[in-house]
């Protein structure tokens, strides 16, 4: 149509008054003109939009009826939304929904309703939310016409996403009409229909009178029969290829699908509403409360594999599995079994999309806490499907949801036996070394405040040890039990805190057993962040039919955040609504952020130690719990957490303890992890009590046959790593000495940390270290009060008493052909030494010379000497050297020997015990042997042999460093020795103890 035609007509609108004009302007207009999205452009263009909108308030229905149409087409166009919302249409629009029975006009108000709702609800709703929903409502009760009823439906998908409109449509039991909507066109209403199920459902029971009693049945036949009740039987006996032949129940006949297009269409829209009020509705609990209970069989009945509303439903079926009331109506309606089928079935006419998918996952996971709903679920195979689904999951909020369902089925054996066979410990350990080792933010934040959770927590293991050596821990708290209804994702306020008990409280709900009622299942928390609704696929086009028009253009309940605003103010503890929303972009970026209480990998890793306490607790001889990475990952989190976080550490106990895993546990070098854990102060109670749990394995019969068969039989690295674990476990002085002789230990020890490319070279100096503590051996330990550590210490050796007058000795230090004089009093060397005064008033040649000549010292050496003197001739501290003097503290040592200076001799030897370290042990033990002091030598191979405070990289290092040395061999035999001698003489006393008993 031309521009200029267009304008007249337009003209014609504000000026004419005769109703047949106006009417037939309209008509040529929405003909001819709006009818698709240029002619749309070219009115607006053309300022069409203000006098069609001031036709609303004309009292004419056929006006009304084109002037509604005219502007539903161009409210397909978000500028004419605009243009139309400043014209102030939302008062004449109310009007006409309230006051206007003709469903015609009433179809055409909510077509354009929904038109201006789609993207301008904000604007349009304002403070009109209480009317809007009121004439809505009445629309939707009491207008039989389907078109009517379904664009008020439409209309209300959209304006729902508004929190205002949410409270107003509840308090005119809006949520109730929509149900009532859905429940009249999908009950089964033909009686004809009924009454022939109820002949058949007759014949049945007189065919089953007729037959006599099942044992009479074919025997297998009979035995099938059996086994479909059996609950306390072997899942491994009757699994789901026995149960699979389980007859099919008879199927819904109280509600059918509609044929009628209109009515279909009515029924998309209204179960568009209900996914919108599925997800508010954990929030507002009278919206919840508001459905009826006929509701959750209809929606499990449109969820079947064949209904064409199957993703809408299982939407809304997932987000009522959420809330606690709802979760249990759904059980009485048996979703399980039909979401079970859809999950299992791998033949559907129409395969599951990767959404419902999630989705049946989803409500199965969420109703997995009814006991009857465990059983339905282990029966269809949809726990196969969940421990697949564990292994390759998409995101961190399903792989929680998997584990919150696998941790309800604790109790259940033959649940267990399943999932063990499929895996679950190589899944747990899997998602623990990805939690703990995850650069993740959620991740790193929930460590933090577990590992700040789990310092306030007392450990067990001080009370645990005793009967740790001889037994599993025994689960006689019932804390364990609360930790199975946690629902992931959620850490409410009502939460628990973390108790002292042996297993951490981590929820406040336990997943009923087998036989227990459905009240006694755990309480289904919510999930913090929800899918959307279906997105709104068809567009509503101005070229359809006003009456039969489709939807509008594709609506993603993503993209319209008011939803998640509300969900953001409640999960802030803000009950308030706030009528002024922020933008949907904002909105978006808000909702998109992680909540305070978002505690998914908090609750993941809760579910996960829970699960691993309870297997090591309940299951026995499972090889996967031996495996490497299992005590490794398990070792490792005990680390990232402490051993105040007692389930972990429990969990290992519970597995090194196990004899029939020592077998495979002597193999691997998870031992000396556990070793290692004795160096750390924090763990150190808990390696211990580890420690001394192998202990008990290894000193039994079964642990001494294995320890042999490698020692003897095996190859060479595994001869290796028996040799470190005899070192690391076995406290018998009896058993140790038969190793150390018997089958070389210590030999294979010392070769191993000597070699610098052997594979077990650290093991080897560390199972040393322990070797030493077990027979304690330990350096003598000194009070070093008479000595004082001074920086001046350079000058104090430069003050030697060396007065003019005074009689002075010299003491002439030879360094090759040079000869240094030191001098000092004559008079403090006779008074503080009997030898000094011997020699230096006698007829010595030194007496004479007065020189005392000296070879092969230093002359710091003869200082610190000399120095050490006049000090203890003034009963004054000693000075201790700088580390890199250590040679003057031999000098003085081996000096003050010499002359026979008993105290200074013995305040010297305790300061060289005191001082040792990795730099002057070599030095020491070279200078004891060259000087012939025993004495000495023993601190020396004790100090290799126990030194704990240097790393075990740095220990074998000295290892090597001592077998390259001047006196190799003598080390090499010393270090044996000490220990063979040292273990043997525990041995004797020992025996001489039970004796004299």
């Amino acid at each position: 149509m031309d521009e200029s035609i267009v304008r007249n007509i337009i003209e014609v609108l504000k000026t004419a008054s005769d109703k047949t004009v106006i009417y037939k302007a309209l008509v040529k207009l929405r003909t001819d003109l709006v009818k698709d999205r240029e002619g749309i452009v070219v009115f607006r263009e053309c300022g069409g939009i203000p006098p069609v909108v001031r036709l609303l308030n004309r009292p004419h229905e056929k006006i009304l009826e084109v002037a509604l149409s005219i502007l539903g087409n161009c409210c397909t166009d978000n500028e004419c939304c605009e243009e139309a919302i400043k014209n102030k249409i939302i008062s004449p629009l109310i009007t006409i929904l309230k006051s206007i029975p003709n469903p015609i006009v009433q179809c055409r108000a909510c077509r354009l309703l929904g038109n201006l709702a789609k993207d301008h609800r904000k604007e349009i709703i304002g403070s009109n939310s209480a009317a809007i929903s009121q004439s809505v409502c009445l629309i939707l009760e009491e207008n039989q016409e389907i078109p009517t009823t379904m664009m008020a439906a439409r209309a209300t998908k959209f304006l729902l996403f508004d929190t205002s409109f949410q409270v107003e449509f509840n308090n005119c039991q809006g949520f109730m009409i929509l149900v009532k909507t859905l429940m009249k066109y999908m009950r089964n209403t033909c009686s004809d229909y009924i009454e022939s199920e109820q002949v058949d459902a007759a014949n049945v029971e007189v065919k089953t009178q007729t037959t006599g009693r099942k044992m009479h049945q074919p025997r297998e036949e009979y035995f099938k029969e059996v086994a479909r009740h059996l609950e306390g039987v072997r899942s491994d006996i009757f699994d789901r290829e026995i149960l699979k032949d389980e007859k099919e129940k008879p199927k819904n006949t109280d509600f059918k699908m509609p044929t009628d297009k209109a009515v279909l269409d009515l029924l998309g829209e209204v179960l568009k509403c209900i996914q919108i009020a599925s997800e508010i509705a954990n929030y507002f609990p009278s919206m919840g409360r508001c459905l009826e209970r006929d509701v959750f069989p209809c929606l499990v009945f449109c969820s079947d594999e064949h209904n064409i509303f199957r993703s809408t439903v299982l939407k809304i079926l997932a987000n009522f599995a959420k809330n606690p009331a709802s979760a249990f109506l759904l059980s009485s309606a048996d979703a399980v079994t039909t979401v079970c089928h859809l999950a299992t079935s791998s033949n559907l006419e129409k395969p599951l999309s990767e959404s419902e998918l999630q989705n049946c996952l989803s409500i199965i996971c969420m109703l997995s806490g009814d006991a009857c709903n465990r059983a339905k679920i282990r029966r269809s195979g949809a726990l196969q499907q969940l421990l697949e689904r564990a292994k390759n999951y998409s995101t961190l909020k399903e792989m929680s949801m998997i584990l919150f369902a696998l941790n309800n089925f604790q109790y259940d054996h033959m649940s267990m036996d399943l999932l063990l066979r499929g895996g679950l410990v190589g899944i747990l350990i899997k998602e623990l070394d990805a939690y703990l080792n995850s650069n993740d933010s959620k991740r790193k934040e929930s460590r933090d405040e577990k590992k700040e959770n789990t310092r306030k927590r007392k450990s067990i293991f001080g009370c645990a040890n005793q009967s740790a050596k001889t037994s599993k821990v025994q689960d006689e708290i019932t804390g364990m039990d609360q930790t199975a209804g946690v629902r992931p994702h959620y850490r409410g306020a009502f939460t628990p805190p973390p108790s002292n008990t042996a297993y951490s409280t981590v929820g406040s709900c336990s997943p009923s057993s087998p036989c227990s009622s459905r009240s006694l299942s755990p309480v289904s928390f919510l999930f913090r962040s929800f899918k959307d609704c279906d997105e709104d696929e068809d567009d509503y086009s101005p070229v359809c039919s006003d009456v039969g028009d489709s939807d509008d253009d594709e609506s993603n309940l993503d993209e319209n955040s008011e939803i998640m605003q509300l969900l953001t103010l409640f999960n802030k503890g803000d009950g308030k609504m706030e009528e002024n929303s922020p933008s949907d972009n904002e909105d978006e970026k808000e909702a998109s952020k992680p909540s305070p209480t978002d505690s998914l990998p908090l609750s993941t890793i809760d579910i996960i130690d829970n699960l691993l306490l309870r297997i090591t607790l309940s299951i026995k001889n499972h090889p996967d719990l031996s495996k490497l990475e299992t005590i490794k990952t398990i070792i490792e989190a005990i680390y990232v957490f402490g051993a105040n976080n007692n389930n972990f550490s429990t969990s290992l106990a519970n597995i090194v303890v196990d004899s029939t895993f020592f077998g495979t546990i002597i193999k691997q070098n998870s031992i000396h992890s556990i070793y290692q854990m004795t160096r750390t102060a924090d763990l150190k109670s808990c390696g211990e009590s580890l420690i001394d749990n192998l202990t008990t394995v290894a000193e039994s019969g079964y642990g001494q046959g294995e320890l042999v068969k490698l020692l003897t039989k095996g190859d060479l690295f595994h001869q290796k790593r028996a040799a470190t674990i005899v070192s690391f476990v076995v406290k018998s002085p009896k058993l140790l000495y038969q190793h150390l002789t018997e089958y070389g230990v210590i030999y294979t020890l010392l070769n191993s940390v000597l070699n610098k490319n052997d594979e077990i070279r650290l093991e080897a100096a560390d199972a040393i270290t322990s070797l030493a503590n077990t027979l304690r051996i330990i350096l003598p330990t000194y009070d070093l009060k008479q000595f004082n550590c001074r920086k001046e210490f350079e000058e104090d050796l430069d003050m030697l008493p060396c007065q003019e007058n005074a009689d002075t000795m010299k003491f002439v230090l030879h360094r090759g052909c040079s000869r240094i004089p030191i001098k000092f009093d004559k008079k403090l060397l006779t008074e503080n030494s009997d030898v000094f005064n011997s020699m230096l008033n006698s007829d010595f040649k030194e007496s004479k010379n007065k020189e005392i000549h000296l070879k092969g010292y230093s002359v710091h050496g003869i200082k610190y000497f000399l120095h050490l003197i006049k000090l203890e001739s003034e009963k004054k501290c000693a000075v201790i050297p700088p580390v890199y003097h250590f040679d003057s503290i031999l000098e003085a040592y081996e000096l003050s020997r010499m002359y026979i200076l008993e105290n200074l001799e013995k305040n010297l030897f305790q300061l060289i015990v005191r001082r040792l370290d990795e730099k002057s042990i070599l030095k020491v033990f070279e200078w004891s042997l060259k000087n012939y002091n025993p004495e000495l030598t023993g601190i020396a191979i004790n100090f290799y042999l126990s030194c704990s405070d240097i790393s075990t990289a740095e220990k074998a290092e000295l290892f090597r460093e001592a077998d390259l040395s001047t006196y190799s061999k003598e080390w090499n035999q010393m270090i044996v020795d000490a220990v063979l001698v040292r273990c043997e003489n525990i041995q004797n006393v020992g025996a001489e103890v039970l004796m004299y008993a």
